[in-house]
């Protein structure tokens, strides 16, 4: 209630909103309906850009690459030119979904089991029915692939996008 209601309040811009819901997501704890699948959509699409930003320019924004995420998110210009404030504005929806990734990575970790007790959150069946023991979950998580993805940023090197990548992270 409290989130849906953050953007009728008047904050003194963008960035404010954006603060103050980020705040509010990291105040959930439960993951409720549509938590994880939203997490899960955010981080697919975030990997995807995340690739595209190390690896620039050698994969230049508009050489196509970028076209599935595009028609994901839905917002973006059927135009290809990437102009430096389209640059600017990829690696802001970066940011902030690094920002999203990592306000509900907690939740999405730890599920309630039948007993009560916290559980490691699983969501592909086929993955958990794989695992032979408990350890092997870990490696299988999203949240925990995105933390290593995270850990493996904080050394990009990128000439152009390096240092707000290692910033951000």
């Amino acid at each position: 209630q409290e989130l849906a209601q953050s953007s009728t309040i008047l904050a003194t811009g963008r960035a404010a909103l954006q603060k103050r819901i980020m705040a509010l997501l990291r105040k959930l704890e439960h993951c409720v309906n549509g938590v994880q699948p939203a997490w899960e959509e955010t981080f697919r699409n975030w990997d995807v850009l995340t690739k595209i930003l190390t690896s620039y320019p050698k994969t230049k924004l508009e050489d196509g690459t970028l076209e599935p995420f595009h028609r994901t998110v839905g917002k973006r210009r059927a135009s290809h030119q990437n102009s430096e404030h389209d640059l600017e504005d990829q690696i802001n929806e970066w940011a902030n979904m690094t920002g999203f990734l990592c306000a509900l990575g907690g939740v999405c970790l730890l599920r309630k089991s039948p007993g009560g007790r916290a559980m490691l959150s699983i969501t592909d069946p086929r993955k958990s029915a794989i695992l032979s023991n408990p350890s092997q979950e870990i490696q299988y998580c999203p949240v925990t692939q995105f933390i290593g993805h995270l850990l493996r940023l904080l050394v990009c090197n990128n000439e152009k996008f390096g240092a707000q990548i290692q910033k951000n992270v």
